[in-house]
């Protein structure tokens, strides 16, 4: 097995979270690099289109659960 080649695989994978994949009814999906980024960007998506203002534990907690690794978005 080419360790190298999967390693390389896993580390080019990129991060994808749907509103869909959280419970709401919005077909937006954000993708980035790190889930740091991924929370970035669901962050100003929820604040400027489902007018969130505040984020919970549990937010975090089931956004984190449901945070893909993809090849691409």
């Amino acid at each position: 097995m080419n360790w190298a080649f999967l390693l390389k695989e896993v580390l080019n994978m990129e991060k994808s979270l749907s509103c869909k994949d959280v419970g709401s009814d919005c077909d937006f999906t954000m993708c980035a690099k790190t889930e740091a980024e991924i929370f970035e960007k669901a962050k100003d998506h929820a604040k400027s289109v489902h007018n969130m203002s505040e984020f919970s534990k549990d937010f975090y907690d089931k956004a984190r659960s449901v945070i893909r690794d993809v090849e691409r978005c």
